[in-house]
């Protein structure tokens, strides 16, 4: 009998949580405050981005050579363990700063590969009516391990007994995950594949369904872009107000979306939770761009961003399981990798028009610009979605259609 899948995945999740935590919530203050540069700084960060466009190469590797996603994934982790735990015995004196950079971006890389085997333990192992809720399970371990563990858990025992010890533990929470990863039964089911990511690329409807998802997350990046500015700017709050008031009640929100997406996603139909979620976020923020009066007060934009928080969990839970249900199983890493990517892909375009925009437009047109294309793409993506359910006589609707994840293959 096959382990359930479920825990696992939250671990590998967790675990990419934690690390992107402990790098932006302790590694770059640290540099700050050995007086390193803010290009140094920076650098770091964007550093540790570049193994992820990699991500390609690995999942065709995957595809082709059907190694076991859960072992690919555990390997990976036994890896990082043994690097962070190399790293720590550099001491802490500051001799090992000028190996940060090139460490972080080897574990990186190996990270970017624990993540395109992550998706594949999903396709391999996790039926369609159940994808939501494993998307909520792995989703919300990923906010958990980076706030709680990465940022708060290993930034408590670097002020207590310095960053060798914290990476010490990330090493052994690696190593421990990793191993569990690699001792797992959860290989895939069908035989490696023959084709590649041409093969994916060459065809109509990966392009028509990557047309739909490329836009989802327009809106979230045009206001992301501009969120520091409008607290510190336009409301006036002072840097140690939006550190101490916002965090938590984001992540409660974040938290509770993905259970409410973990638990009602698959029950109600991806499609339509997808939808649904997307049009409270397109609502949402236009009636907040009509009303800027009540701002200032400290209770509404609390209470905005507890809504927001949920509409996104079920949003983006909703969408990744839906896209799911689209791959082709000979080639479903390449196949949801590169679904991946076109949903990321306005995170590197929109925030460069953003002040254009601000300047032009004002905070309440920026907000409702932003309200109006999450409501157009909540129009689109339906549309979109029940058109391709006629091509393969596929509902759209809840439980009761015939295929659980509500949508077709892209051939």
């Amino acid at each position: 009998m096959r382990p359930n899948p479920l825990p696992l995945l939250g671990g590998l999740y967790g675990v990419q949580g934690i690390v992107a935590g402990f790098t932006s919530g302790i590694l770059v203050p640290l540099l700050a405050s050995r007086g390193a540069s803010i290009d140094d700084q920076v650098g770091l960060v964007a550093l540790t981005g570049v193994p992820w466009v990699l991500k390609l190469p690995v999942a065709v590797a995957l595809d082709r050579l059907r190694p076991g996603a859960s072992r690919v994934a555990g390997g990976a982790m036994l890896a990082m363990g043994v690097l962070v735990l190399a790293f720590s015995g550099l001491g802490t004196g500051g001799g090992e700063l000028p190996w940060l950079g090139p460490v972080w971006l080897l574990l990186n890389f190996m990270l970017a590969a624990q993540d395109v085997s992550a998706d594949a333990v999903v396709l391999d192992a996790v039926e369609p009516s159940a994808r939501g809720r494993a998307n909520g399970i792995m989703q919300g371990a990923l906010v958990l391990g980076s706030t709680l563990a990465g940022a708060y858990g290993l930034g408590a025992l670097v002020v207590r007994w310095g960053l060798q010890a914290a990476l010490v533990v990330l090493a052994l929470i690696l190593l421990g995950v990793g191993l569990w990863a690699v001792r797992s039964d959860l290989s895939a089911r069908v035989a490696p594949s023959h084709t590649g990511l041409l093969s994916i690329l060459r065809k109509p409807a990966t392009w028509a369904i990557g047309s739909v998802v490329s836009v989802f997350y327009v809106a979230d990046a045009l206001t992301g872009a501009l969120s520091g500015a409008f607290f510190i700017q336009r409301l006036g709050w002072s840097l140690e107000e939006v550190q101490t008031i916002l965090p938590w009640p984001v992540l409660a929100s974040q938290v509770l979306g993905f259970v409410v997406a973990a638990v009602s996603v698959d029950r109600v139909g991806h499609v339509r939770a997808t939808t649904l979620a997307c049009a409270v976020l397109g609502g949402t923020t236009l009636g907040f761009a009509v009303l800027p009066a009540v701002w200032p007060s400290v209770g509404f934009i609390i209470s905005f961003t507890v809504v927001q928080g949920v509409a996104m969990g079920v949003m983006v839970v909703g969408l990744h399981a839906w896209l799911m249900g689209l791959v082709e199983p000979s080639v479903r890493a390449t196949h949801y990798a590169v679904f991946a990517s076109l949903l990321n892909l306005p995170r590197a375009w929109v925030p460069g028009l953003a002040p254009t925009l601000l300047e032009n437009v004002g905070w309440g047109g920026v907000f409702g610009t932003s309200g109006a294309i999450q409501l157009a793409v909540a129009g689109l993506f339906f549309l979109a979605a029940r058109r391709f359910a006629r091509r393969t006589e596929v509902g759209t609707g809840g439980p009761s259609s015939r295929r659980p994840d509500h949508a077709p293959k892209a051939g």
